[in-house]
């Protein structure tokens, strides 16, 4: 039986609700939550309590779920490469995401999440790894690519490797306009794919094409 709602409340919270608090006080969210998990745990339930107020008012959004206590994971080497994981319940349909993440670092403040995506050919399930990005007035969304959950901690790891950059470039340069090119190739790359999937052919195209510009430099 299909579902009655328009939006499920794990939309709501991790695509509206987090990013618009996280954006709105960037400073404050670095400078004094992030370092005290006590603090972060307050930050996400003042993202629910929001996120409630909300679906309250808007019959087409489902009821929020329990979540007293989010389970959250410090993931890299240390707080200068790092990024801190939250994992979201009730992650089941198209855009749900069952995992945010924020880097440590303020200087690459951005927001990440783990959605759920599916083939529109075959039906088939699979996570997908979306970014926020903080732009002239609000911030933006971007999808990148399929997440292979077969390997564990991908997402985690992934959006590491996109945020601070790729040590093990094996490239005959130091040059960081080079290091930036190339993993701007491998970021493309899988959108290309993410658009081949979803049936955009051209955009698609069009990544692969800069990829292999890129790839012709070297």
């Amino acid at each position: 039986m299909p579902s009655p709602y328009k939006t499920t409340f794990n939309y709501l919270l991790t695509h509206k609700v987090i990013p618009y608090y996280f954006f709105n006080n960037l400073d404050l969210f670095y400078n004094d939550i992030i370092v005290n998990p006590d603090k972060l745990h307050l930050f996400m339930q003042k993202c629910m309590t929001a996120a409630i107020d909300i679906q309250k008012d808007n019959p087409d959004i489902e009821p929020a779920f329990e979540a007293d206590n989010f389970r959250k994971k410090i993931y890299g080497n240390d707080i200068q490469r790092s990024i801190i994981s939250v994992f979201i319940p009730n992650c089941k349909k198209q855009l749900d995401s069952s995992i945010i993440a924020f880097p440590c670092v303020r200087e690459h403040a951005r927001y990440f999440t783990c959605e759920l995506s599916m083939d529109p050919i075959t039906n088939e399930k699979f996570k997908i790894m979306g970014e926020w990005a903080p732009c002239e007035k609000d911030f933006s969304h971007y999808n990148y690519g399929m997440i292979d959950i077969n390997k564990k901690d991908s997402f985690h790891f992934g959006v590491i490797k996109l945020v601070y950059g790729n040590e093990k470039l094996t490239i005959n340069s130091t040059d960081k306009n080079d290091i930036d090119e190339l993993n701007k190739a491998e970021i493309l790359e899988n959108v290309g794919w993410s658009c081949f999937k979803n049936g955009k052919i051209k955009e698609a195209l069009d990544c692969f094409k800069i990829v292999m510009e890129i790839e012709d430099k070297y």
